[in-house]
């Protein structure tokens, strides 16, 4: 779209930057907000807003004195909550989220229920620069118009580039 509006919040300043160049490159920087904000704590909540909402929380944070599972599901529900009625969630995840129980598994059963989950997608170990777990990417949609959830491995789909790295 011509008239698309990039909104971006993000706390560490590399990954800004790397936003900022992407949507420089593409010529898209014109129309674009980058916020240095911590979205797990401080979610800007716009319900209905958005055509898409790419989420990719840190895996395996540690807070002291923090209900980790509180706040995952306040950051995830919050990411669902702002797509508008033909928008794209896309949430990445370690395997925990789903097969966890708790905060986490109340969320999995209201995605389920409410007929949101198009997609799961598996990806292999070693992918991320910070992590060397496996996880998943779930792409979710509020007009669903059939129950079905498609569940891709791609856990193969890689070139290994040395003993530590998939791309």
């Amino acid at each position: 779209k011509t008239d698309s509006k990039y909104i971006v919040d993000e706390i560490n300043e590399e990954t800004s930057q790397l936003a900022k160049l992407r949507l420089l490159i593409h010529d898209k920087e014109h129309n674009t907000e980058i916020h240095k904000n911590n979205s797990i704590f401080n979610w800007r909540k716009k319900e209905n807003s958005f055509d898409a909402v790419i989420s990719f929380p840190p895996f395996g944070l540690k807070l002291k004195g923090q209900d980790l599972d509180k706040l995952n599901y306040s950051y995830r529900r919050g990411s669902i909550e702002s797509i508008n009625l033909t928008g794209r969630c896309i949430l990445a995840c370690p395997d925990s989220f789903l097969f966890g129980g708790g905060k986490v598994q109340d969320l999995r059963e209201f995605l389920v229920e409410q007929n949101l989950v198009d997609t799961v997608i598996s990806l292999p170990p070693n992918l991320l620069n910070n992590a060397s777990i496996p996880f998943n990417i779930l792409v979710l949609r509020k007009d669903k118009t059939d129950n079905k959830v498609r569940f891709i491995n791609a856990e193969d789909f890689y070139t290994k580039t040395n003993r530590f790295k998939k791309t």
